[in-house]
């Protein structure tokens, strides 16, 4: 119920992380050039008790304006405003980190 962790590198389409009723949890470092599903996150938080979040950074094409197929993958290559970097949902109150911004630093929490 206590994890912390040190650098994540996403790729292709995915979600990272599904967290619920977390005691604690601190992510330090993303990258990657991943896209998650639309209107999604790479990151779902459900009521984590102590929730931190640092220096995210992960590659996007801003000129993408449309899904397309990539060589590899199943589902197709997102762009970047078609989903959120996290969603954070706290005693039924849901915050969605716009698209394009990636925080330095989100606690919430105690």
């Amino acid at each position: 119920r206590d994890v912390t962790i040190y650098g994540v590198k996403a790729e292709y389409q995915t979600r990272f992380l599904v967290a619920r009723n977390m005691d604690a949890l601190h992510i330090h470092g993303h990258s990657g050039n991943a896209t998650a599903m639309r209107d999604s996150a790479h990151y779902l938080f459900f009521d984590c008790r102590d929730l931190l979040v640092s220096n995210m950074s992960d590659k996007f094409d801003l000129r993408q304006t449309k899904p397309k197929k990539g060589r590899y993958d199943k589902y197709p290559i997102e762009p970047y405003t078609a989903y959120a970097p996290f969603i954070v949902e706290e005693q039924g109150r849901k915050t969605v980190i716009p698209c394009l911004e990636r925080p330095v630093l989100w606690k919430s929490g105690q």
